[in-house]
């Protein structure tokens, strides 16, 4: 994680936007750590909390919508091939998906509050073909409250 808050530290914007990115593509990149940072280097005064908010969500929201639109065209054949990586197995997507099914897209805002969940219901969206602006949407109102607690929190 040193890596990325020198990055951030050295590159900023830029930086930050990527790591978010990774992070919602299922990476081991954790949010919690490089908002918490940013976070600090709004206090610090080397960030504009507004800026550092909308360049996170946007990073994350980006990854997030590469990773749904990847898991809606390889399928569960593409799950099945490499969803060990990131720890998600045929089961744990159908429960999931189950929920998604049962209680709707607006399952996804708090979702994206929690931990490891909230990368992998962008795939499982995908899966399940979930419409888009649906996805989208409630993804995005999902990732700026999480951005904005998180960025908040650091400079607290």
């Amino acid at each position: 994680m040193d890596t990325f808050t020198q990055l951030i530290e050295d590159y900023g914007y830029i930086a930050l936007f990527l790591a978010m990115f990774l992070e919602s593509m299922c990476l081991p990149v954790f949010s919690e750590l490089v908002l918490g940072f940013s976070g600090y280097l709004v206090y610090r005064g080397d960030f504009s909390i507004y800026i550092a908010i909308l360049v996170s969500a946007l990073g994350s929201l980006c990854g997030a919508t590469c990773i749904f639109l990847i898991s809606r065209t390889g399928g569960r054949t593409a799950l099945l091939r490499w969803g060990h990586l990131v720890k998600l197995t045929p089961d744990r997507v159908d429960k999931i998906g189950s929920w998604v099914s049962k209680y709707g897209p607006k399952l996804i805002i708090p979702w994206r509050q929690v931990p490891v969940i909230r990368t992998k219901i962008s795939i499982v969206a995908g899966l399940f073909d979930l419409p888009f602006i649906a996805f989208f949407t409630y993804s995005a109102i999902g990732i700026f409250t999480w951005c904005t607690i998180l960025a908040a929190s650091g400079k607290a």
